[in-house]
């Protein structure tokens, strides 16, 4: 029975399990917007679970772009729905074996029921532009503008390619609050890996 929420993996899911690829260890994924504080939280967790490896999705993106001959700005320009898709089935190929810690938008959908647990972090989209433009050092506005061209495209994408609403929090097991202080997220995350460690 298929594990990963998305239809059209499951095709490359049945290819991994025939080949042996089995899961030994513990699965965590972390979703979210732009400028939610996903990094942060993936931090977090690995510093809870010091033994868990980081599979990252910007990484295997700009692996692929790297494979492509690309500069990482021409890639997203001109990348289409396979690239998208040889990203996400790199994704749950690495992280299917376990004893990880998954970082990527669609880390949830794709991971599916081989996650022990499928994380949201929650942010309002005013409060991530005012910490995109702190952290990048660009108007307010242009934040604004940053995360709509990012986030609308985004969710097109992922309902034609996938079929999927990345706006349905009812795949995740905890949606984490990001919209406070930096100490609040602190404590949300260590109630969240209490929590996990006790489902075990």
């Amino acid at each position: 029975m298929p594990k990963t929420k998305i239809k059209v993996l499951e095709g490359y899911e049945k290819e991994l399990v025939s080949s042996g690829l089995k899961k030994k260890g513990l699965v965590i994924t972390v979703s979210g917007l732009s400028g939610s504080g996903k990094s942060s939280v993936v931090k977090m967790l690995m510093g809870a679970f010091p033994k868990l490896k980081l599979v990252y999705a910007g990484d295997i993106f700009r692996e692929n772009a790297r494979k492509a001959g690309m500069s990482l700005e021409e890639y997203c320009r001109t990348r289409n729905e396979q690239d998208d898709m040889e990203t996400d089935k790199e994704t749950l190929r690495r992280a299917i074996t376990g004893n990880a810690v998954i970082d990527a938008r669609l880390a949830g959908w794709v991971m599916g029921d081989w996650a022990d647990a499928r994380i949201f972090v929650a942010c309002p989209f005013e409060t991530r532009a005012k910490r995109v433009a702190k952290r990048e050092n660009i108007p307010l506005a242009a934040a604004r503008k940053r995360l709509k061209d990012r986030d609308i495209p985004d969710e097109k994408r992922y309902r034609e390619l996938y079929g999927i609403d990345i706006s349905d929090m009812g795949i995740y097991d905890y949606v984490i609050d990001n919209s406070g202080s930096f100490e609040e997220l602190e404590c949300r995350v260590r109630k969240v890996a209490e929590e996990i460690r006790k489902s075990l």
